[in-house]
């Protein structure tokens, strides 16, 4: 018990590699404000900042006709935030994981946007194939997801969280590494729902920690609605700017 008072897990902050003492946080507290200001442009669609204050709607959503219906985004996909996401992806950070939840209902609850995730029925993370799961030791959207519903003042809000109905069924190229086109046929077939009777007539928050062009969460969405889903919105950890 002392040690996990004392040292939380790496024991580093993420950006600026303080070493952290005496916290349930994992970032310092400086690196934490640095990160807090409120994005005032976003995208109407999907929730992406956007840094041309006179247009109101990302190219993205523009140009796409996407299944789900809202997005909303805690933060732009900085260099602060891209060491956060590499340590949740690649550098077995669990806790990180989950602390990236607390910080996006933090974001939610300072924007006065918390009845986005609360008329929800099912939250649901957004998969890794089996091999992907193997090789990560955990789903870094699944952890994001459930530190996100810990913060939640209901009871049993971590029952929200539908981690094994959504699954991913064959191996895609790493989306980083392809073009906007590439992306999108990259996903096509990709997901599957194993029990749609969960999912019918849901209203469903889809959940991921990073968003580029959408086309993975389009393509979850889709999925989603073909089951029967009457809502899906989508929130991600972080998002490229448009």
């Amino acid at each position: 018990m002392i040690e996990k008072i004392l040292f939380i897990e790496n024991g580093y902050c993420p950006t600026c590699k303080r070493v952290l003492f005496f916290t349930e946080d994992h970032m310092c507290q400086k690196c934490l404000e640095s990160l807090e200001a409120i994005r005032l442009n976003r995208c109407l669609k999907c929730g992406r900042e956007i840094l041309n204050p006179g247009i109101r709607a990302c190219r993205d959503c523009i140009s796409m006709e996407y299944k789900f219906n809202r997005g909303f985004s805690a933060y732009g996909y900085d260099h602060k935030i891209k060491d956060i996401i590499y340590l949740m992806k690649f550098g077995n950070r669990p806790g990180l994981c989950r602390f990236a939840g607390k910080m996006t209902y933090r974001k939610l609850e300072k924007e006065n946007r918390l009845g986005f995730i609360e008329d929800k029925d099912l939250i649901i993370p957004v998969p890794l194939s089996k091999a992907g799961l193997n090789e990560r030791g955990y789903n870094q959207s699944e952890l994001l997801a459930l530190g996100l519903t810990s913060q939640w003042n209901v009871s049993e809000a971590a029952n929200i969280v539908h981690s094994n109905n959504l699954i991913k069924i064959k191996e895609t190229a790493h989306q980083r590494d392809l073009n906007r086109r590439e992306r999108l046929k990259n996903v096509v077939g990709a997901f599957k729902i194993t029990d749609p009777e969960k999912i019918r007539g849901q209203n469903i928050l889809l959940v991921d920690d990073v968003m580029t062009t959408g086309s993975t969460l389009n393509e979850c969405s889709n999925v989603l609605m073909g089951a029967g889903a009457k809502n899906v919105d989508i929130l991600v950890f972080a998002s490229v700017d448009d």
